[in-house]
């Protein structure tokens, strides 16, 4: 028995050793009565009392200190770039600010809690493989440590194809294959694929199109979107997304001299500082690619 249970049986079983002073002390005082025989066989009756107190204690000790933490079991699925993860004692949803969340034995940002569950992004390390998630209470005595595993998909992306056209200076960027052929077919200089943006993200890149000018316009920012459609620009809807882990930042330039193809997006750093030499502004980072 280690030496904090030997600790809790000696508290606990401090009053029967009081009880039994108390008693001793009373029958010497009437030993004038007794003869030494009888309060001999009191006090090896009361030491036997105690040893049977001490050996329950004993016995009773380690069951309450190592009383065993309540199991859980985690729920996680994956969803939209993210990993959600319910962690639950049967079907009762624990209160999920309880617990740390490590994925292949590193600490995560948990990016929200709530009753849904804890939400991790998905990291590119992660993608193809199966990975163990592990939930760690921070309070060991009431709930135990849970851990399970869940395979990863590979990011799915589109080829963003750029396009040139040579009368106006424009580029022109798309996913759309039967658009790409349409754009060719009308004298546009095919340049490649520009980067690769996911299928999907929580960030969308809008496409919004000036009818006087002939000029298509690209942002992720929904106030610059909304300023533009007053303007007169026609919003076409999203064009594609944007990387939400910013894995390939695409650099945007303004020609402040254009009247059209006034922006230029690029992932080369090369072109973005070129075109900054020839007077054209740098802008920052348009969105990201994958």
């Amino acid at each position: 028995m280690g030496v904090q249970n030997l600790r809790l049986a000696r508290i606990l079983s401090t009053p029967a050793f009081v009880l039994w002073g108390h008693v001793a002390r009373k029958h010497e005082k009437d030993a004038t009565r007794k003869s030494k025989k009888e309060v001999g066989m009191l006090r090896n009756r009361m030491r036997r009392l105690v040893a049977a107190v001490v050996l329950l204690l004993m016995m009773v000790a380690p069951q309450v200190a190592n009383a065993a933490p309540k199991q859980v079991t985690l729920d996680v699925s994956y969803e939209e770039n993210a990993l959600w993860v319910l962690i639950k004692d049967g079907n009762q949803v624990l209160d999920q600010t309880s617990y740390r969340l490590s994925v292949e034995g590193k600490s995560v940002t948990i990016v929200a809690k709530g009753p849904t569950g804890l939400v991790v992004d998905v990291q590119d390390a992660w993608r193809g493989k199966t990975v163990t998630i592990k939930a760690v209470a921070r309070d060991k005595t009431a709930y135990a440590d849970a851990t399970t595993t869940i395979r990863i998909p590979e990011m799915v992306v589109n080829d963003m194809y750029r396009l040139y056209n040579p009368n106006s200076g424009e580029h022109f960027y798309t996913a759309n294959k039967a658009e790409l052929s349409n754009v060719l077919a009308a004298g546009w200089r095919y340049e490649g694929v520009g980067w690769h943006a996911p299928t999907t993200s929580k960030t969308p890149v809008y496409r919004l199109y000036n009818p006087n000018a002939g000029d298509h316009h690209y942002t992720m920012n929904a106030a610059e979107r909304n300023m533009l459609v007053i303007k007169g620009w026609r919003y076409e809807g999203i064009g594609w997304y944007s990387d939400d882990n910013q894995t390939v930042a695409l650099y945007r330039q303004y020609n402040p001299n254009a009247r059209t193809g006034t922006h230029n997006y690029t992932i080369n750093k090369a072109e973005n500082d070129w075109l900054v030499s020839l007077g054209w502004r740098a802008e920052g980072i348009g969105w990201y690619g994958a």
